[in-house]
């Protein structure tokens, strides 16, 4: 099935079209529909901000590489992995249970306040600091993560072995949990080279650590405009390809950004130093 015409349908409550070949779908009128699965086709633009009453939203592998859902407040189950989407409000679905992002390019997410979200799936996205300490989160999925440095898993709900999926995040170097964690954290394929921390330990660590070693490259991937984020006063800029070779040196940020602009497609390493210490980003330019 390549179209469907659902529009006007003001009584539709489900909505199932996956594993056709869709391309667009107008969803104008639907008032009372309450799940949208869309999974496994070729949408570029999903209008779910014209849903009010929607509660359920699957859009895997589909061609979005953004997902607009202000205003609407309903939703507790959002899968829309397998996309382009580099940005996602959420924190105000105060219903949320359910959200699985991953394999998208999300940079930063927040989660904030987000008390009955139990499960999260953020794989394969872009992020450099996960947070669900203000949480429900039980299971937690945030692996192939290149870019991220920490995770702050605090948040008085103990998660047991197999819950915490930590592989391949060759960049963490800190995991903040809750004590009765720990068979959690070691099975979960993190990277043995980190801190684990709970408890006084935890908050220590997060004072001193955390504004002062995070950096971002925004937007990753880049195009033609970036900022390069960093809350802490640095004082060398490196910017270095796959092979290990040093593309430039710099004292300022707005030197990198310029030169960033101008690099050719493929993949970098951001290396950001204050005095003798350092921290790495990876980004890459299109």
């Amino acid at each position: 099935m390549t179209t469907i015409n659902v529009a006007g349908l003001s009584n539709l409550e489900h909505l199932f079209v996956l594993r056709n070949n869709i391309s667009t779908l107008d969803l104008t009128g639907l008032d009372n529909l309450r799940w949208l699965w869309t999974d496994d086709n070729p949408i570029s633009e999903l209008d779910v901000h014209l849903l009010p009453s929607l509660e359920t939203l699957f859009c895997r592998n589909n061609n979005l590489s953004e997902l607009n859902l202000l205003p609407i407040s309903n939703l507790t189950r959002i899968r829309c992995g397998d996309n382009q989407i580099s940005h996602l409000d959420v924190n105000h679905f105060m219903n949320l249970n359910e959200l699985q992002t991953e394999d998208n390019v999300i940079a930063n997410i927040n989660l904030d306040g987000l008390q009955n979200l139990t499960n999260l799936n953020i794989s394969g996205n872009l992020i450099t600091q996960l947070n669900v300490s203000q949480t429900g989160v039980r299971n937690l999925k945030c692996a192939n993560n290149v870019n991220l440095t920490q995770i702050f898993a605090s948040n008085g709900i103990v998660s047991a072995a197999g819950q915490f999926d930590f592989n391949t995040l060759p960049l963490l170097d800190f995991i903040c949990i809750d004590e009765g964690e720990e068979n959690a954290v070691a099975q979960s394929g993190y990277n043995p080279s980190a801190f684990v921390g709970s408890g006084a330990d935890c908050q220590l660590s997060i004072e001193e650590n955390v504004v002062e070693k995070t950096i971002a490259v925004i937007p990753n991937p880049v195009l033609d405009l970036v900022d390069v984020q960093i809350h802490y006063e640095a004082t060398l800029f490196q910017i270095v390809d796959v092979s290990g070779k040093r593309i430039l040196s710099a004292a300022d940020k707005a030197t990198v950004e310029s030169a960033i602009i101008k690099l050719p497609a493929g993949l970098y390493f951001l290396r950001v130093y204050q005095d003798a210490e350092s921290t790495t980003t990876r980004f890459i330019k299109l």
